[in-house]
This record gives structure tokens, sequence and C-alpha cells, in this order.
């Protein structure tokens, strides 16, 4: 029997299932563009600005929003304070 996850389990698998598609993505755009190329030797800048641009984007728009909820979380423990924990 499989034991249910937690929210913040799930969340953590979206977000790295997320990765890996965009990475995949990316991958095959890249090998797509490469054979493009090899073929017709251009190369569509625009496209290739925009789809990585894309996923640099969503990349970073995750990040930011992980940073920002474990910032924000009520279930960590406080910071330590460097000017009171120095006895010396």
């Amino acid at each position: 029997m499989a034991t249910p996850q937690t929210p913040e389990k799930q969340k953590a698998n979206f977000s790295s299932f997320m990765v890996l598609v965009l990475t995949g993505i990316l991958a095959a755009f890249t090998a797509a563009c490469l054979a493009l190329a090899f073929k017709d030797k251009t190369v569509p800048e625009y496209l290739i600005i925009s789809v990585f641009g894309f996923c640099t984007g969503e990349c970073g728009l995750m990040a930011w929003i992980k940073t920002s909820k474990v910032k924000h979380s009520t279930d960590s423990p406080p910071a330590k304070d460097f000017e009171s924990s120095e006895e010396a």
C-alpha cells in the first residue's frame, strides 16, 4: 500500500518534474536545431532566443516562488541572531 504524500512533497515533485520536462524540451529543441542547421545551413535565431528565454523564465519563476515560500514559511525555526550568539 502506498503512503499518501504531503502537499509539500507533491509540490516538490511537481517542480522537479517540470525541470525535467523543460530539460527534455531544450534537449529535443537543440537536437532539432542542429539537424536543421546541418541540412539547410541556417539557424532560426529568433526561435532559439524565444524558446531558451521561455524555459529560463519558467525555471526562474519556479525558483522565485520556492524561495519566497521558504522565506515566509512558519514551519521553519527562527533564524539565530548573529549578534546575540557571540559571547566572546
